[in-house]
């Protein structure tokens, strides 16, 4: 016997299935064996599988008429005779000792399952992002090495992800409870991981991250769930059949349902197409809504309120009527910014009057007098560069408290204040002339005095 069987199901992917392969050839583990199940690709995978399995003997190669990753899982299972089962989709890859770690936190623990967390790994820029989610740690025991259902019963299906690839299955435990993946497109492998969660005698979560999930990847089933979105609903049924079948749904009542919840919230608002998000609005109005009984529960019974309220409008009113909603804010939002750019344009195709830094020194204490829009062009320009310090702000209507702008003073201020240079912040020549002959008569030198639009004097 192996010690872990790595189950790969691979169609049409060519692209990214050395990379995935690498991963697992050079696992630190060496004791395993890796089962490719082919689910009809017309790539070159096979090809690729086939030369892989020449180089290393752990390779088995299976084939099968197209059925979807679910059904190539099961058929991996039943080729299968490790310890332990592992799963990883072709353009995802492991860590080097991910494999390594895994069991050995199985078997130090006698663990049903081992959960790791993951790394984002962006297919367009090469780099990986931590994929932090705060809440799946905030509901895990203290005691993360050894739990079950029964030690968080209101959080099980909140500690992890229906994804089968970062997880390690005991595969005893998986035969005994006659576990297998639903056959659908998309949302084949939320059964099994949500059924082993609640039938688990002993879980085990590693703070490492080991996986790498390829995000930005143009090929991914999980950008085309528009054409498959009802395989998701079916998985919540059938969660539903069985726990009750298996007299675990009491039990975890309030944890499954947030996680439905959650997942029909996601659904609909992930969805472009409105043919689709009209299906699937009607589908929790009216089959959901009857199968799961959510709508008998108030707000308090929902972990997450903002989407129990969306979850609650839904129910209450008709796609016609949410249509009206989301047109009404979309009229709102484009009045809004129409607004915007209007105020945009006049600010562009108003004259900004340019202060002159060619004339004043860098870090220089000046003085500004004026206050109208040359003087506030100025003020902006100052404060916004930095390149000089306004100490004192002086306007005749200063004196009459018309303006309420600071620093700014009159006469009075300018002989008890430290400056170098006065700058006349004005546009009319006749009323730059007053200015001049006002302040020479206040004793200001003239070599002081600068006004922009004509020089210094």
């Amino acid at each position: 016997m192996r010690k872990v069987s790595v189950i790969v199901p691979v169609y049409n992917e060519e692209l990214y299935l050395r990379q995935c392969l690498d991963s697992l050839c050079n696992q630190s583990l060496r004791d395993i064996e890796i089962i490719c199940v082919d689910d009809g690709s017309n790539d070159s995978s096979v090809d690729i599988m086939k030369a892989y399995s020449l180089q290393d003997s752990r390779i088995k190669v299976v084939c099968q008429k197209n059925q979807y990753a679910g059904m190539a899982r099961n058929k991996g299972m039943e080729y299968a005779s490790g310890k332990y089962y592992a799963f990883l989709d072709a353009d995802d890859f492991f860590e080097e000792t991910f494999l390594e770690q895994m069991y050995e936190a199985a078997e130090q623990n006698a663990s049903d399952i081992v959960i790791c967390r993951i790394h984002y790994f962006d297919d367009i820029h090469q780099t990986k992002i931590p994929r932090e989610i705060f809440e799946e740690l905030q509901y895990l025991p203290q005691n993360k090495n050894h739990f079950n259902r029964t030690d968080i019963p209101d959080y099980l299906f909140q500690i992890s992800n229906g994804w089968a690839w970062d997880k390690l299955f005991r595969a005893d435990f998986i035969k005994q409870n006659k576990l297998l993946f639903q056959s659908g497109r998309t949302a084949n492998d939320g059964y099994f991981v949500y059924m082993a969660l609640a039938k688990a005698n002993v879980i085990t979560k590693l703070d490492k991250f080991l996986v790498n999930q390829r995000i930005n990847n143009t090929q991914s089933l999980s950008n085309t769930r528009e054409t498959s979105w009802y395989c998701g609903f079916q998985m919540l049924y059938d969660i539903a059949k069985n726990l009750k079948q298996n007299e675990l749904y009491t039990l975890l009542e309030r944890s499954f349902l947030n996680f439905c919840l959650k997942y029909v919230v996601w659904s609909f608002e992930e969805m472009k197409q409105w043919s689709v998000k009209e299906d699937i609005y009607n589908i929790i109005r009216t089959e959901l809504v009857q199968n799961l009984e959510m709508g008998k529960f108030s707000s308090d019974f929902f972990y997450i309120q903002e989407q129990y309220h969306k979850f609650d409008y839904i129910c209450h009113h008709s796609f016609g009527q949410y249509t009206e909603k989301i047109i009404f804010e979309k009229e709102h939002q484009i009045a809004t910014l129409r607004h915007q750019l209007g105020t945009i344009k006049q600010r562009e195709k108003r004259k900004i009057w340019m202060f002159p830094f060619d004339l004043i020194t860098n870090g220089s204490h000046i003085v500004l007098y004026g206050a109208g829009q040359v003087g506030q062009d100025y003020y902006k320009q100052i404060t916004d560069s930095g390149y000089c310090k306004v100490v004192l702000w002086m306007d005749k209507q200063f004196a009459n408290n018309q303006l309420n702008k600071a620093p700014c003073g009159w006469i009075e201020d300018l002989k008890c204040c430290q400056y170098d240079c006065i700058v006349i912040a004005l546009n009319n020549q006749m009323l730059i002339e007053e200015v001049c002959t006002f302040l020479i008569g206040q004793n200001v030198p003239k070599e002081k005095i600068v006004f922009g639009l004509l020089g210094r004097i």
